[in-house]
């Protein structure tokens, strides 16, 4: 999980450690949902679908 965090931009990650996760999948929909609510504020390019797609192919 460390290393999907350090992966994120700075600012999603922010919001995003600050929540507790036992799944690697629920920090992903997490992500996700904080990436969104800064893009409709205009702040963040899309790149969660890219991790998300990542961590499903692991699993």
């Amino acid at each position: 999980m460390a290393k999907f965090l350090v992966g994120l931009n700075r600012d999603i990650a922010n919001i995003v450690k600050l929540q507790y996760y036992v799944k690697v999948m629920d920090m992903v929909h997490m992500a996700i949902k904080v990436e969104r609510q800064l893009m409709q504020k205009g702040n963040q390019p899309n790149l969660s679908y890219l991790f998300y797609q990542q961590v499903e192919s692991r699993d």
